[in-house]
């Protein structure tokens, strides 16, 4: 049996004619629906963003602390002056979340923060020229977490 020989103009037809007709039934339907952050205090420049294992959604603002989105409610942390279990400083760079519950927040110039959500605590981390073992830097522009727990920081 002798096939025809297709053209390469054919061969494309045919496939375009095979992806339209087969994808669309694989294909499933996607509903986008906008979430309105209708609350008073928001923020205002979004640099980072991660969701933790409760499915609430972090957000740091470069300038106006960190946000919890609940998926309800909108809580707002920030820097309390003279408070040093506050979060350290409201200009944040960078956030993870690791699989022990914890968020690691890197902020402009005052270091890393862990924050406890289940505790509502703050501990910051900052260098220290006499400390070997500190911290490198105060500032802080990347943080991620490994398969293995550990933390790595971008300074």
């Amino acid at each position: 049996m002798n096939l025809p020989k297709l053209s390469f103009r054919n061969a494309l037809s045919l496939i375009a004619l095979h992806t339209l007709i087969i994808f669309p039934l694989a294909a499933q339907e996607l509903e986008i629906i906008p979430v309105p952050l209708n609350f008073k205090d928001t923020p205002a420049a979004i640099g980072a963003m991660t969701q933790d294992n409760q499915g609430n959604i972090w957000m740091i603002d470069l300038n106006r602390g960190l946000f919890k989105y609940d998926g309800v409610n909108l809580t707002r942390y920030r820097n309390k002056a003279n408070d040093p279990s506050s979060l350290s400083s409201d200009r944040l760079e960078c956030i993870t979340f690791s699989e022990d519950g914890i968020i690691w927040i890197g902020t402009f110039l005052n270091g890393l923060v862990r924050f406890d959500p289940i505790e509502e605590t703050f501990v910051s981390y900052k260098h220290d020229d006499k400390n070997p073992n500190s911290i490198r830097s105060n500032s802080i522009r990347a943080l991620i977490t490994d398969k293995k727990g550990g933390l790595w920081i971008g300074t």
